[in-house]
């Protein structure tokens, strides 16, 4: 039964409640094999492939410029009204594209796959997520609880999907794997985006529409969509290569796909326990807060394989990791509102972009140049404190 038009004209509350938790079940399932699968399979693509591991990464840098590219488009399709057909085609072109990538044999075969798993990574993950949640929920407190429930499920994903994704790998290949991980994509999220019914369209307004002249126009937006580049690329970069880091330290490739599940499954905690206090903070610090825990569990893993060391990471690395995504989200939804959510998140994710596309090759580069990653440690932590300074100080020009 179709989960009819849950936007402002729908039914009852009952119908909202049910796509949205359809919302949990499609991000989970996406996350865990759209996003997480290429830092666990890395090092198999790497001796498969024969390539050394800054080409290999380019694959995933190639499918984070794709998702940035195509994230104004997205959000403008899902104001129009048309976000279940949008996320229902990406699961259908995500789950397509993962088939494709089993079965490369070169590097240009990679990227091709890549920049497929990018069109379907900006039609079904967070952004266009959150803009219809923001859709369904118009008050400002009934939206950020249904942010908290979905990404909280989704915060999951890593759990449930690297460890196994690991065992997938060791029983068929990395592109047996990939084939499983491709069925699950296809059988569970395509129907349920399907059943989450159309959304009305946003009514028309007078206002412009946001353009990249208000991003180099406006001061605090400029240093907010930095200081959330500085994240990503930080995020990005340890989600990519934590895994082999790891391995280098000692960890078994399971124990290491663990830890990367554990790490982001501290994502769910850190949203339900910890969400509260960041909010009673004063919202100049919330962002800078969430960036400074990311640094600080990075730099812990300078002292891998220490177990108190990796506990520091699991914690603050992965609670900050989760906070960063409901600060994002709502940073912009209370600068702009429900109505100009869409657009101006597809407007900030444009200099994010660069930094989506650039945190895998900087870290395999480094990695290449040195044989070791600690190189590429200090550059991480480093960002995240640029990216702390510029969101206070975005906050500071937004109240002035």
């Amino acid at each position: 039964m179709s989960l009819a038009n849950p936007g402002r004209g729908m039914a009852g509350a009952a119908v909202r409640k049910g796509a949205t938790a359809a919302l949990c079940v499609t991000e989970t399932v996406s996350y865990g094999v759209l996003y997480y699968a290429f830092g666990v399979l890395l090092p198999a693509m790497e001796r498969d492939l024969h390539a050394p591991r800054s080409a290999v990464a380019i694959g995933f840098s190639v499918t984070m410029l794709v998702a940035g590219l195509l994230a104004p488009s997205v959000g403008l399709l899902v104001e129009r009204g048309r976000g279940r057909s949008v996320m229902t085609v990406g699961a259908a072109i995500g789950g397509l594209a993962v088939l494709a990538w089993s079965r490369v044999t070169s590097l240009a075969g990679l990227y091709a796959a890549c920049l497929a798993v990018g069109i379907a990574h900006a039609c079904v993950l967070y952004e266009p997520a959150f803009a219809r949640l923001a859709r369904w929920y118009e008050g400002a407190n009934a939206r950020n609880r249904a942010l908290v429930i979905v990404t909280s499920c989704a915060g999951l994903s890593s759990l449930i999907f690297a460890p196994r994704t690991a065992v997938l790998e060791a029983t068929r290949g990395w592109r047996g794997a990939l084939v499983v991980l491709a069925s699950v994509l296809l059988a569970v999220t395509v129907p349920l985006h399907a059943l989450t019914g159309a959304d009305a369209p946003v009514a028309p307004t007078d206002r412009p529409r946001a353009s990249v002249v208000d991003l180099v126009r406006d001061a605090p937006l400029r240093l907010l969509a930095f200081g959330l580049a500085c994240g990503t690329l930080m995020t990005i970069a340890v989600t990519v290569h934590v895994v082999p880091f790891l391995e280098l330290r000692g960890f078994s490739h399971e124990g290491a796909a663990k830890l990367l599940g554990a790490a982001f499954a501290a994502q769910v905690p850190a949203r339900l326990l910890l969400d509260p206090l960041r909010r009673r903070l004063h919202e100049r610090y919330r962002l800078a807060l969430v960036l400074v825990m990311q640094g600080l569990g990075v730099a812990s893993l300078a002292l891998a394989p220490n177990p108190v060391a990796l506990a520091v990471f699991v914690v603050l690395f992965g609670g900050g990791t989760g906070l960063s995504t409901l600060a994002r989200a709502s940073v912009v939804s209370d600068w702009y509102g429900a109505h100009g959510f869409a657009r101006m998140s597809g407007l900030v994710a444009l200099p994010v972009l660069g930094a989506r596309a650039l945190a895998p090759l900087l870290a395999a580069a480094l990695y290449d140049a040195t044989r070791s990653y600690d190189l590429a440690l200090v550059t991480l932590v480093s960002l995240a404190g640029l990216g702390a300074f510029a969101a206070v100080r975005a906050e500071v020009l937004r109240a002035a």
